[in-house]
């Protein structure tokens, strides 16, 4: 029957009053049986409010096969339960109209209050119980199977030809069958009962959990009790709700604060570290609103801002501080967002909150531990320019009474050449004068006496040597500007050596003379112990600091010459029995290289990678420093990002590789 949708409202207030006071309960569902409408019976008779009501199917108010509600004309009888789980018979009858483009049902189910009445045609119960999705069997007191549906088949695998006949416990021995017979007996006698739930395995192995409900039936004619049983199968059902469990367990012991809310704000749960950080318990926030949280003075201001950014955008991450129970400063990570179905329909957030009190100050210390350790660096790095100086500074102090003979030397025979000059000049002078005189004689005589003159003159010029200074003065030159070169390239190898670069700067160098200038300051070190040889080649100016690679270049040099002086021993050292280091430099693509090789007491295996550690020395005590491999390390490993590499042979002599690049 179709009707339209203006027929359907007409007579409303009739259409109202019939169905609110109809002795017969009515039911209004879908296609899908879903039930959308229902009258005041309904909910008296079978317990439900409405809002319960409208949330159940209704082929779930019974075990009814479905199949029985599509008929176009409804009308059998069977059982209903209410929601407290008691039975009652019914007689349904339904009719369906169209409004509109869709199908309502209009059911009127009638109570039989005469059971004799509840008989219900053995054809519509054969049909229920074969296609019922639930396994049915019936079985005897002692568990023998008389009938098996499909459903049951379907639930456990077994045919009906592998159960009719056998005792349910060995086919499912999980069914736990004495429990049923007790809950068929209290049924029996008038008891309510309830259903329970059992683990079950199929015969392909399956793992199926089953809400089991069992009832006495009477064979018509016979005072004999068989077993009506129905298994429903709730694994999925289980297996979410377990899941659940597992997720709200999570929830529950989740390290960070979670709230949900539904779209008007109002609070549906909290977990506990959530009561922890807001300090409210559960109680007092399920169903309130969100706002409810303003009420605690310490936290007024921090939702606010929350709440004004979840109206503006789905998402939020943002920190707030706020001051706890104890007065306190606390600071709170919050993430926010919102919750949709799957159409995207928001349904309301969550909120994750995090006390991140400990690490904000963790952070604030590990902030004012680093100003405290850029300090130190920078007092570090100002030490290391001074111990470098310094070691620079050691290194010309022990070296400074070698210089010291070394300029001396050259010094004490120009001061000799000066006196020596001094003499000649005055005897110059003297031999001058008396050519004056005789000018004067010959200007007032006209030469009366003018042999007597020439005499004299010869006689001033044999007694002062004049022919011998001649020939002398040329050798006092040569000597005396050979003296002051020699003071002024140590004096320069002395400048450039001792050059102080605080800044660290790079500029054009060149080795090789760097290797020539501290050949000149390290010479009367070496000149007592050692023969050096260079073999320099063509080398190009690369980048570096040339104060620090000079200062380098010493420290090896001497390294050399004191090995060379322990292997022999001073009182052996002789022309004879020199050492030897030999300076090599030379490049490839990358990279400049010096090599200084000596023949002197070497290095133990063990100790050649410790010489470069600060305060590490072979050397006896006051006789090193033990930082200057170290400082020599750091200026072409880091500063210059070369490489300085050692290798020595104890006994053999050792071998310094500095590779700088270009």
């Amino acid at each position: 029957m179709s009707i339209c949708k203006e027929n359907y409202h007409s007579n409303k207030e009739l259409n109202k009053l019939f169905f609110e006071n109809c002795l017969d309960i009515i039911l209004i569902f879908k296609t899908n049986g879903k039930i959308i409408d229902c009258n005041s019976r309904a909910l008296k008779e079978y317990g439900y409010s409405k809002s319960e009501i409208l949330n159940i199917k209704v082929f779930e108010l019974g075990r009814d096969n479905r199949e029985l509600w599509n008929e176009e004309v409804i009308n059998f009888q069977t059982v209903h339960y209410r929601k407290d789980g008691t039975a009652f018979s019914v007689e349904i009858r339904s009719n369906w109209v169209g409004i509109e483009d869709e199908r309502l049902d209009f059911c009127m189910i009638r109570r039989i209050l005469d059971e004799s009445k509840t008989v219900v045609p053995i054809n519509q119960l054969a049909t229920l119980i074969k296609f019922s999705r639930d396994a049915i069997f019936i079985s005897e007191l002692d568990g023998t199977i008389v009938s098996w549906n499909i459903g049951a088949q379907d639930m456990f695998g077994y045919t009906i030809d592998e159960t009719i006949g056998r005792n349910i416990s060995e086919i499912i021995p999980e069914m736990d069958f004495e429990v049923i017979i007790e809950n068929s007996k209290k049924l029996s006698v008038g008891e309510t009962t309830d259903k329970f739930e059992r683990d079950f395995v199929s015969k392909n192995g399956n793992l199926i959990i089953g809400c089991i409900q069992a009832s006495p039936i009477k064979t018509e004619g016979s005072d004999t009790i068989q077993v009506f049983v129905i298994i429903r199968d709730i694994t999925e059902d289980k297996k979410k709700s377990r899941e659940i469990e597992k997720l709200s367990l999570a929830l529950e012991q989740s390290s960070s604060g979670i709230v949900t809310t539904d779209q008007l704000g109002n609070i549906q749960y909290v977990n506990k570290k959530f009561e922890k950080i807001t300090e409210y318990c559960r109680e007092e926030l399920i169903g309130k609103n969100i706002y409810i949280l303003n009420s605690t003075s310490q936290l007024k201001g921090f939702y606010d801002n929350i709440l004004k950014m979840m109206e503006v955008k789905d998402e939020f991450i943002g920190e707030f501080a706020t001051v706890n129970s104890n007065g306190e400063l606390a600071w709170i990570r919050v993430s926010l967002s919102s919750i949709k179905d799957i159409n995207n329909n928001i349904l309301g957030s969550l909120a994750v909150l995090d006390d991140v009190t400990k690490t904000k100050n963790l952070i604030e210390d590990l902030n004012e531990k680093n100003k405290e350790l850029e300090v130190a660096l920078k007092l570090l790095k100002d030490t290391q320019v001074k111990l470098i100086q310094e070691d620079k500074m050691a290194t010309i102090g022990q070296l400074s009474a070698g210089l010291a003979h070394e300029i001396n030397n050259p010094i004490g025979f120009v001061l000799s050449n000066l006196n020596t000059l001094k003499r000649y000049v005055f005897k110059f002078q003297d031999t001058i004068h008396n050519y004056r005189l005789f000018k004067d004689t010959i200007n007032l005589k006209y030469g009366l006496t003018l042999m007597a003159e020439l005499d004299n003159i010869e006689k001033v010029e044999r007694s002062n040597k004049i022919s011998a200074i001649e020939e002398d003065l040329n050798e006092i030159f040569k000597d005396t500007d050979e003296g002051i070169n020699r003071i002024r390239n140590i004096i320069n190898a002395l400048r450039n050596f001792a050059h102080e670069d605080y800044n660290g700067n790079m500029e054009d160098y060149d080795i090789n003379e760097g290797i020539k200038n501290t050949l000149v300051i390290a010479n009367n070190e070496t000149k007592y112990t050692s023969q050096v040889t260079t073999n320099l080649s063509n080398v190009p100016v690369i980048k570096a600091n040339g104060s620090e690679i000079n200062q380098v270049l010493l420290n090896m040099i001497i390294n050399s010459s004191h090995a060379i002086k322990e292997k022999i021993g001073n009182e052996n050292i002789s022309t004879e029995n020199f050492g030897k280091i030999q300076i090599t430099s030379y490049s490839d693509e990358g990279f400049v290289y010096c090599l200084i090789e000596d023949n002197g007491i070497g290095i133990k295996k063990e100790l050649i990678n410790k010489v470069v550690e600060p305060f590490f020395t072979t050397k006896p005590v006051g006789k090193g420093t033990g930082l200057g491999l170290s400082i020599s390390y750091d200026i072409i490993h880091n500063k210059h990002k070369g490489e300085l590499i050692i290798e020595s042979v104890e006994g053999r002599g050792t071998k310094i590789t500095i590779k700088i690049p270009k």
